[in-house]
């Protein structure tokens, strides 16, 4: 993986995120080939789940509050908004929206 790593930061500067797919699949793969889960090639299994966090992107309030929504209903237990965006660019005297807002 290091090498993989290594040609990657060679090819393209930065995009950690864009890299972090890359690494995934990679694992990925390799569990397969070898028939073992992701979490064995790390080290092992850590934890019994994962908290999923849904981020919301910069968007008019009531499709954000939808979506919102829509996760809280999907089990998602935390959610980020962009608020100093939000607050600027789209509704300065709305409140910030998040999961706990979501309520209407």
């Amino acid at each position: 993986m290091r090498r993989i790593h290594d040609r990657m930061d060679q090819v393209i500067k930065g995009h950690p995120y864009a890299k972090a797919t890359v690494d995934i699949a990679c694992y990925d793969a390799l569990g397969r080939t070898l028939g073992v889960p992701v979490s064995t090639l790390l080290g092992g299994r850590m934890r019994d789940r994962l908290e999923v966090a849904h981020s919301l992107g910069i968007m008019d309030l009531d499709r954000c509050l939808d979506e919102a929504e829509q996760a809280v209903a999907e089990g998602v237990g935390q959610s980020s908004a962009k608020p100093a965006l939000m607050a600027n660019a789209m509704w300065p005297s709305s409140p910030v929206c998040t999961s706990d807002a979501a309520t209407r």
